[in-house]
């Protein structure tokens, strides 16, 4: 009887070990994505205001990209004004939203964010969709993008 009590009360202690591990996990998991998602909002939001500055920072020395015209850049390509002037121009003539957003965190240090960016002109109502997919990756306790890959969408893709 005595190795029957001890046997229960082993498998109780063992259930609670495991569901206190689990329990900080979840709460790592839960930080990381709470902070992925803070960069990522800095990322966009320092975008829209033109403060490329602040938009780069988010973004690994060693990041890269390739547009929707399927160009190829990394950060010791980036002029600064050039962007500035590009993000200007997208916060004055277009209304942007998005739609379908993702966060993955795969594992300790990398995660996939996907979503659709839909710029809508302001004077013409036109609308362009594009899809983004980021690589993010944790480098010394902070998110930075590391790659980002942007698809236009037409009508056909859209309507299928």
């Amino acid at each position: 009887m005595r190795s029957m009590v001890y046997k229960t009360i082993s498998v109780v202690l063992v259930i609670a070990v495991v569901m206190v591990f689990m329990a900080a996990h979840h709460e790592k998991e839960s930080d990381d994505l709470a902070s992925l998602k803070e960069a990522f909002n800095l990322n966009r939001e320092s975008w829209k205001a033109a403060d490329i500055e602040t938009h780069f920072s988010t973004v690994h020395p060693q990041g890269s990209g390739i547009n929707g015209g399927g160009r190829l850049s990394n950060m010791q390509d980036v002029d600064y004004e050039q962007v500035r002037g590009w993000a200007e121009w997208v916060s004055e003539n277009m209304e942007s939203q998005i739609d379908n957003l993702n966060f993955n965190v795969i594992q300790d240090g990398i995660a996939i964010v996907t979503y659709t960016q839909i710029l809508t002109g302001k004077e013409n109502g036109r609308e362009v969709r594009i899809t983004h997919s980021h690589v993010w990756t944790r480098t010394e306790g902070k998110w930075l993008r590391l790659h980002s890959q942007e698809t236009f969408l037409t009508a056909d893709l859209v309507d299928m």
